[in-house]
């Protein structure tokens, strides 16, 4: 079943309520949801980063399954600085990495950080491609 990424504005949910864990395939995926980041609410968005970045931090190092999903997401030079600290971080946890939502300007920023991270991280138009993906020689 596919999972219904068309929600109500979130941009101002608190940070934890947007990331959870998925299964798929018996694997367990962790779905980081960064949409509709505004820059007028640049603090959700940061406090949103911050709150994944712990989540993947309590993990077993080479163990995330990830999805990131950045759909309707307007970034600037803070939270794209946070972002690539976020990538950094996860160097250590994050075994396989997809991304959603990915329009635009973002493509750029995505290239550059796969670039910059030495990661291999994905992009998808849909969460079925990338769960598929993300749970392909996992194990």
């Amino acid at each position: 079943m596919e999972h219904d990424l068309s929600r109500p504005d979130r941009s101002n949910e608190p940070p934890a309520s947007r990331h959870y864990f998925l299964p798929h395939k018996g694997k367990r995926i962790l779905y980081v949801d960064f949409t509709e980041f505004t820059l007028e609410r640049k603090d959700i968005g940061l406090a949103a980063i911050a709150e994944a970045q712990k989540i993947v931090g309590m993990q077993l190092p080479g163990s995330v399954l990830m999805i990131t999903n950045v759909k309707d997401s307007a970034f600037d030079k803070d939270v794209v600085r946070a972002i690539r600290a976020f990538v950094d971080h996860n160097k250590t946890y994050v075994r396989r990495s997809a991304i959603l939502g990915i329009k635009g300007l973002q493509l750029p920023l995505f290239n550059a950080l796969n670039k910059l991270s030495g990661r291999k991280m994905v992009a998808f138009n849909s969460l079925m491609e990338a769960r598929d993906w993300v749970v392909n020689d996992a194990d």
